[in-house]
């Protein structure tokens, strides 16, 4: 029911009002369309818009194919509003591991993101930018950039780590997850210049995340 970049109120006013026109009831006299291929809450809640505001008697026993009920009937309030109004740019959104790596960001928008599992991970701030990439070059704009899902941001300061041993990390929010290979390291433009070496205790103590892999 959400659309991508439905962010705005009068977009899912407008969105909501389209709804309700196309739903309503076949014998009542608010309308007659497209009754039978309509979700049931929604359904009831025309009907309810249409018993109680507009006709009283444009839907009875017989011509109801549904029972109407004070429970369903805030529910499916509560549905909507949640659905129309409470959402947010990515209430429907994807996840797409042949961008994994990219660093993206919209024309009109000046946030940077890591895609990272499929999803868009913001970049907080200049600094922490500068303490994993090679140069401002390796980001790409790109429209679709909202439609993948956003995931949780990028930690402020998060870091390139390594121990003793050849395993280079990725901590950020307080994890370090391991770099696969050279191959997905330079495929995510990190820098082999900011890697920064800690002692074994420090990178042993730390909570281990999943494997950063391009492929």
């Amino acid at each position: 029911m959400c659309i991508p970049g439905s962010s705005s109120f009068s977009f899912r006013l407008l969105f909501s009002l389209l709804l309700l026109f196309i739903t309503l009831p076949r014998n009542c006299k608010c309308g007659k369309i497209f009754f039978l291929f309509t979700p049931v809450y929604v359904k009831n809640f025309v009907s309810f818009i249409c018993i109680s505001v507009y006709d009283k008697k444009c839907l009875n026993k017989k011509e109801n194919p549904f029972k109407m009920r004070t429970f369903r009937v805030w529910l499916t309030i509560a549905l909507l509003y949640v659905t129309h109004v409470t959402g947010k740019d990515n209430c429907t959104c994807v996840t797409d591991r042949s961008l994994e790596g990219k660093l993206l960001k919209h024309p009109s928008n000046p946030s940077v993101y890591q895609i990272l599992d499929g999803c868009r991970h913001g970049v907080p701030n200049p600094p922490t930018y500068n303490n994993l990439y090679k140069n401002w070059e390796c980001i790409q704009s790109n429209i679709l950039e909202k439609l993948l899902c956003k995931c949780e941001s990028l930690s402020n300061g998060a870091e390139l780590i390594k121990g003793s041993g050849d395993t280079v990390y990725l901590l950020s929010n307080g994890i370090k997850r391991p770099i696969a290979d050279p191959e997905t390291f330079n495929g995510f433009c990190f820098d082999w210049n900011k890697i920064k070496t800690y002692s074994d205790i420090v990178i042993n103590n730390l909570p281990v995340g999943p494997i950063i892999k391009i492929k």
